[in-house]
């Protein structure tokens, strides 16, 4: 996968935030910042970064995450809570939300009524969720909407843009440590793998050109400190404890995801690639499918970690922050004292690999004494001529070569077996030690 470049950031109160300006040093050039929820929903960390932002010279926009819920009282409680200025972003994130998704007709009424209130255009955050309903949209719709700056989410080495746009504006290749390298940049804490990073294919004014009316360009010598003045801004911050993460809502009942109709969800893969980062390896191969292995794995996950919530479907807000504060904290898979001291012999009931290892190795080790025991008679038959009589028949079947030659042959290939058996073994009962395999 190609290595990117990454340009801006979009960040929340889930994010750890140490050094703006150490971002900014290592080539990050805007911010964007969730600002607001729903109509009721304040990202509690917004303004004090804004205020981070701007020291280090950053540009700084503004994110509403959707909801379904009236589209006028959303735009409102946005601008309230993004309170932009002229050099202000404002995007709307249109992604999925399990608990009340916005429609793509909603969508263009907010990108309408953010425009009616701002005179300006906003831009629209999304992926999947508009590849799948901007067909919708009827043309008048769907017209006004490719007017707009798409800030493309897509983890993976090519862009795939929805229908009527011709190219994004923004391109957020990663996150959770997803997608094409880098997934982090200095002075934000990646708690849960890496980061929501967006690359941009062009200069850094002409960038500030397109954020918003009034934009400035980051000057680089306000952004390009010493490394000492930018630790020592470093150790005056206080962390930020991570909390719910990008696209949380307020806890609620989980959903029901029925397995035998899953489809491909980027959520689920995450939360597939984080319990298998937490030593759930029996989550499988994270295919971004919900399935009785992920749930499983998810329902042993909370209760190791003593949590009362329960599983009926995908991840909620609630799973969402135990998981981010387990990874924050380091915290992995507890093993029982006696799951990891088993030895093959234990093991091999349970699993079916180590009882074929056990096999081979018997096999190896009853071949090689038997043609050990063949290569000393062999050879001492040398000295006895009339044992050497009665056995000759079966010298000649192979041909003029000793017999204790093939003796030593077959000896030496049950040793390899034996070895390699053995090598497989110690390495099925380390994964069971850890925790790889049940």
């Amino acid at each position: 996968m190609a290595q990117m470049t990454p340009r801006v950031v979009d960040i929340s109160h889930h994010n750890k935030v140490t050094n703006l300006k150490a971002a900014a040093a290592a080539g990050i050039w805007g911010v964007i910042h969730k600002a607001s929820q729903g109509r009721g929903y304040r990202d509690p960390d917004y303004a004090t970064r804004r205020e981070q932002a701007k020291a280090a010279g950053l540009l700084w926009g503004a994110y509403h995450f959707n909801d379904g819920t009236d589209v006028s009282a959303q735009v409102d409680w946005f601008l309230k809570c993004a309170d932009p200025d002229d050099g202000t972003l404002l995007v709307l994130d249109f992604e999925d939300n399990q608990r009340s998704n916005m429609s793509a007709q909603q969508a263009v009424q907010f990108l309408r009524l953010l425009e009616q209130r701002t005179g300006r255009k906003g831009a629209v955050y999304s992926g999947n969720r508009l590849k799948e309903t901007v067909a919708r949209l009827s043309p008048a719709d769907r017209s006004y909407l490719v007017q707009h700056r798409l800030w493309l989410c897509q983890y993976g080495p090519h862009a795939v843009l929805p229908i009527g746009f011709t190219h994004y504006w923004l391109w957020q290749y990663t996150g959770d440590g997803v997608g094409p390298q880098p997934h982090n940049v200095p002075g934000i804490v990646a708690g849960n793998g890496g980061i929501d990073l967006n690359a941009y294919d062009g200069s850094k004014e002409q960038l500030a050109a397109e954020w918003a009316p009034g934009a400035v360009a980051p000057d680089d010598d306000q952004v390009m400190g010493s490394t000492h003045s930018a630790q020592a801004e470093q150790d005056d911050v206080i962390p930020v404890a991570p909390i719910p993460e990008r696209n949380e809502a307020p806890p609620q009942e989980p959903i029901n995801i029925q397995p035998e109709k899953a489809s491909y969800s980027l959520d689920i893969e995450i939360l597939q690639r984080k319990l298998d980062r937490l030593g759930y390896h029996d989550v499988g191969e994270p295919d971004g499918k919900w399935g009785g292995k992920t749930k499983g794995a998810l329902t042993a996950f909370l209760n190791d970690r003593g949590s009362d919530i329960v599983v009926n479907g995908g991840p909620t807000a609630a799973i969402n922050d135990q998981i981010s504060k387990a990874l924050t904290e380091g915290w992995t898979r507890p093993i029982a004292a006696k799951r990891a001291t088993a030895t093959a012999t234990e093991i091999a009931p349970k699993v079916e690999s180590v009882r074929q290892t056990l096999w081979q190795r018997l096999g190896a080790k009853i071949a090689g004494g038997v043609a050990g025991a063949g290569a000393l008679v062999s050879g001492a038959s040398n000295n006895f001529a009339s044992f050497n009589d009665k056995i000759s028949p079966v010298k000649d079947f192979f041909s003029a070569t000793p017999g204790w030659v093939w003796f030593v042959l077959v000896a030496m290939g049950a040793a390899i077996i034996y070895l390699s058996a053995d090598k497989a073994q110690r390495a099925t009962v380390q994964d069971y030690n850890t925790g790889k395999i049940n």
